[in-house]
C-alpha cells in the first residue's frame, strides 16, 4: 500500500532523521507527543497519502488488542462474508456461472 512512500522516506540513521531524495524525515517530541516533519515537496501527494495511511494502520494494528488467533479468526470470516456476497457477480463475470 504505501510502498512508494515509505520507501522514499525510509533510509534511517538512527539519529530521528531519515534521508529521502534531497530532504531529510525529522522526528522530535513536543508536549508529550512525536512529530513526524518532511519538507511537502519532496514527497509527491499521492505518495504522502500512503505514508501517512501506512502510519495510522501500523498505530492502529500495535493498538489492537486482538491476539493472532483473532486476527486469523476475523480475517476468515470476512474473507468468507465477501465471498458469499460477490461469488455470483465474480463468477458470472468469468464465465462459470
Amino acid at each position: 500500500m504505501a510502498a512508494a512512500g515509505v520507501s522514499a522516506l525510509a533510509t534511517a540513521h538512527g539519529s530521528g532523521h531519515f534521508d529521502g531524495m534531497a530532504a531529510t524525515l525529522d522526528s522530535f517530541t513536543a508536549d508529550g507527543r512525536v512529530v513526524i516533519s518532511f519538507p511537502e515537496s519532496a514527497v509527491p501527494p499521492r505518495e504522502r497519502e500512503d505514508f501517512i495511511a501506512f502510519l495510522k494502520a501500523e498505530w492502529a494494528a500495535r493498538q489492537s488488542r486482538f491476539s493472532e488467533e483473532d486476527a486469523q479468526t476475523l480475517a476468515g470470516e470476512v474473507d468468507s462474508g465477501w465471498w458469499s456476497r460477490n461469488r455470483e457477480r465474480i463468477l458470472r463475470s468469468i464465465g462459470e456461472a
